[in-house]
């Protein structure tokens, strides 16, 4: 990671599930740009993040990586 941040402006329920809206701002040749929300069953913004990656050539990808880039180009994932 070349750099997170999170912005927290509310708070989340206890035992409740969170959901993600995931967008890649843009995918160039060594980092990506994303965004993600962070909202409650109720739709209710709980945290704006931001990341930017460092992309490098991969010669075998593990489940959980591809699993998450999927996720990210579907734009959502579910926590929970």
């Amino acid at each position: 990671s070349l750099n997170i941040t999170a912005d927290f402006l509310s708070v989340g329920n206890m035992g409740e599930p969170l959901f993600f809206k995931i967008k890649v701002l843009k995918l160039g040749k060594s980092i990506a740009f994303t965004e993600c929300e962070m909202m409650d069953k109720d739709d209710r913004l709980i945290a704006s993040m931001t990341h930017k990656k460092a992309i490098f050539k991969v010669q075998k990808c593990d489940k959980l990586l591809i699993r998450h880039i999927n996720l990210a180009i579907r734009g959502f994932g579910v926590l929970g």
